[in-house]
């Protein structure tokens, strides 16, 4: 009975040093985001990572990419659907609010037209006096 007591010991003793000294438990489950987008599938041409994961976000900047469930402020449900970063159009011929919209629709976030430019630019700029909707 006392050696089983002692192995019981053992091995909760165990459990919460390895528990304790992994790094990122604590924080996964400690740390709050602003917001959290679950369950996309998320795809980093640079890194070349890609995978079913949950993004969280802290002051418009992501925090952290985990399989983990993160907690958050603001849920976004993503399943289903690719979350990666924004694309840019080298080519473009859309100056006005409308081509703008669409391609913020095809998930565009930088518009260029480094062809030659839409002319005379007084035709089309006073649609921009609110702001473009894109870099």
């Amino acid at each position: 009975m006392a050696i089983r007591k002692t192995i019981q010991t053992y091995a909760v003793s165990l459990i919460f040093a390895l528990v304790a000294s992994t790094p990122h438990a604590k924080t996964i489950t400690s740390e709050v985001f602003d917001t959290v987008i679950e369950g996309g599938r998320v795809m980093d041409p640079e890194t070349n990572y890609d995978a079913i994961a949950n993004i969280g976000i802290r002051q418009g900047k992501i925090g952290r990419i985990s399989t983990a469930r993160l907690k958050g402020n603001r849920r976004i449900d993503a399943n289903g659907l690719v979350v990666s970063p924004g694309f840019i159009d080298i080519h473009s011929h859309t100056p006005t609010r409308l081509g703008e919209h669409l391609s913020v629709l095809d998930g565009i976030t930088t518009q260029l037209d480094l062809e030659a430019g839409s002319y005379p630019p007084t035709d089309y700029g006073y649609q921009y006096r609110a702001g473009a909707q894109l870099h």
